[in-house]
């Protein structure tokens, strides 16, 4: 929100002030604020337990969703995006806002891993079915990893590896995957950096239809199906 702040105030402060830009940029402003306010919300019902508001949607929409909204932070990293989706998922049912967060919460920890790390800086996503009645969510990144003696406490609330951290990003993500009905677990990635994955219940056995170009990724991101 600062940041297109920041960009309408320079684009109104040019010798010929673009209005358009500055328009778009403030416009932005009043998307994130929004959402802001519906994350806040969302997570104070989790510790007031209150009733969410839960839907039926596709888990693949939600992840392109979130990599548009990182897409900054991503670049200014130089991080590469392997996003793979299976189109024939079934449809889950939860609160959206809640469960976006959580991915969120996982990319933005992946970036942290490495931003300063030398080498392939690769953020993978995958969806897939698990256990046949499922959804299964992956985020992999090649940044330093996670050390064996803190995979047992990296959920527990206060627990942080980060200079700057208050350990509450993965306690709360993992209080909101129970509250789906779900498990998430952190384990080594295969030859580099870590990989959290999620699992939600599928609302039913059905595959998801996808017609014409119901599931696009945004522009600047590599799609594997």
């Amino acid at each position: 929100m600062v940041t297109n702040a920041d960009a309408g105030l320079r684009w109104l402060a040019r010798a010929t002030p673009d209005v358009e830009e500055a328009r778009a940029a403030f416009q932005r402003i009043v998307v994130h604020g929004h959402r802001a306010d519906a994350v806040i919300g969302s997570v104070r019902a989790i510790f007031k337990k209150n009733v969410t508001t839960k839907t039926e949607f596709d888990i693949n929409e939600l992840i392109w969703e979130a990599l548009a909204l990182m897409r900054t932070d991503l670049r200014r990293h130089r991080i590469s995006i392997e996003a793979e989706s299976n189109e024939r998922l079934p449809r889950v049912s939860g609160d959206q806002v809640q469960l976006q967060q959580v991915l969120l919460n996982l990319i933005t920890n992946a970036i942290d891993a490495m931003a300063q790390e030398n080498g392939a800086r690769v953020l993978r996503v995958r969806s897939t079915v698990c256990e046949s009645d499922s959804v299964m969510v992956s985020v992999e990144d090649t940044g330093r990893g996670i050390e064996p003696a803190h995979i047992e406490h990296i959920f527990s609330p206060h627990f942080t590896t980060k200079f700057r951290g208050m350990g509450l990003g993965l306690s709360i993500c993992r209080s909101i995957i129970e509250e789906h009905g779900g498990r998430l677990r952190a384990a080594p990635n295969n030859l580099r950096g870590a990989a959290f994955q999620f699992v939600l219940p599928a609302n039913s056995s059905l595959p998801v239809d996808h017609p014409g170009e119901a599931l696009h990724s945004p522009s600047g991101l590599t799609r594997r199906a």
